[in-house]
Formats: C-alpha cells, structure tokens, sequence
C-alpha cells in the first residue's frame, strides 16, 4: 500500500501541473502607454498661453488710449505704456529661455518688488550672476490703470554673483500707482554690451501676491 506521504504527493504535482499550463496559455499584459495626443495638446495650451499674455501686453496700451482719450493719462504717459509693452512682446518673441551668451557678461538675474502701504515705500531685489565682475545700470518702472511710473535708476558695480537691494519712498500718488500695477519692468544693463543682449537683461514681474498691507510681485514661471 502507498504511504500517507505518497498520497499527500500526488495532488501537490498535479496542482503544479495545473498552474504551469495555465502560465502557459495566459494573455500578455501590454503596458500602459500615454497617448501622443495628451503630449500635443498640453503643448498647445502652452502656445495659448504665451499668445494670451501678448494680447495682454496689447490690451494695455488700448486701455492708456482709452485713458488719455478721457484725460485721465497724459500723452507722453501714453507713448511710455505703449513703448514698454511693444518692448515686452520683442522680447518674449525672442524668447527668454535661452542661457545669456559669454558677451553679454550678465549670465542671469532674477527680480522681485514689495510694495508696503504702511510705510509707503517699494522694495526691489535683484540677485544676479556674472561672465566676470563689471558695471551695471539698473532701472525700473511700473505700468497700471493709473498710469506709468519710473521709479529709479542706479548705477552698481557687479561681482561674479550677489544681490542688488533698492528701496523708493514714494508720495501718495505714486503710491496710489504702484497698488493699481499691472506690472513692474526690471532691467540690469551691463555697461558697453551689445544691444542684443537686452532680452536677457531685461524681466517684467506681473505675478502679484498680496496680504493686508504688502504685495509681493515676481517673474511669471
């Protein structure tokens, strides 16, 4: 007679049996893949979204003809919103993204203002990045429903990195202007580079973060 461990042996092979021709005849899993459609369409919101902050840019300097049309904005004001948002759209037309070439000597530079109505004062930052240490203008001005204004211009002396931090008293009326902000234009010119180089120098801050008595304004990412 076949022993208690035979007997256990024999549905423990035919089991195995069982599983093996099973892997055998299975289907295989195909993995998932995303669709190239999902790729082109994200790619085309993003068009969208640059050719919606030109027709912004456009938008603003209808609206300062609309305002010097019922006198609320002079015409030199005028010609400065409309000069500085068809500088703008060059300059994102050019595109920004690119990495500065070596003649340029500014590398990068990344700005951000804070406007605080309790003192009645504008802060700006610049942190930057050099090819090597030069001299370097930084101006900056601001455009809004009230009207431009030019804030100031200062000459410094770069090294191969640092920060660059200015702070403006303003009236109240300045002050009424720099609350109604579309957005502030920054640039840091490096003395004796090429004009082509402006793209790189040049970054509007349009992106608001506001509390109770400070709004903080940065780069669009």
């Amino acid at each position: 007679m076949p022993s208690k461990l035979q007997l256990l042996a024999v549905p423990l092979v035919l089991a195995i049996l069982l599983f093996a021709v099973s892997a055998a005849h299975a289907v295989p899993v195909t993995p998932s893949v995303t669709p190239l459609a999902f790729e082109e369409e994200f790619a085309a919101e993003e068009g969208e979204g640059e050719e919606g902050e030109g027709e912004l840019e456009a938008a603003d300097c209808e609206e300062a003809e609309e305002e010097f049309d019922e006198g609320e904005l002079s015409g030199a004001e005028v010609k400065e919103i409309c000069d500085e948002a068809a500088a703008e759209s060059r300059m994102k037309a050019a595109g920004t993204g690119a990495v500065a070439p070596e003649e340029c000597i500014l590398r990068s530079a990344h700005a951000n203002a804070v406007t605080d109505a309790d003192s009645n004062k504008l802060k700006l930052t610049v942190g930057y990045t050099t090819y090597e240490p030069a001299t370097a203008t930084l101006d900056y001005s601001l455009v809004g429903s009230k009207g431009s204004l030019h804030m100031k211009t200062a000459k410094r002396q770069l090294g191969r990195s640092g920060v660059i931090r200015l702070t403006a008293a303003l009236a109240d009326p300045e002050m009424d202007k720099a609350d109604a902000a579309r957005h502030f234009v920054v640039r840091l010119h490096v003395t004796g580079s090429p004009s082509s180089c402006q793209r790189f120098e040049t970054e509007q801050l349009s992106v608001k973060r506001a509390s109770k008595d400070q709004a903080v304004w940065s780069q669009a990412k």
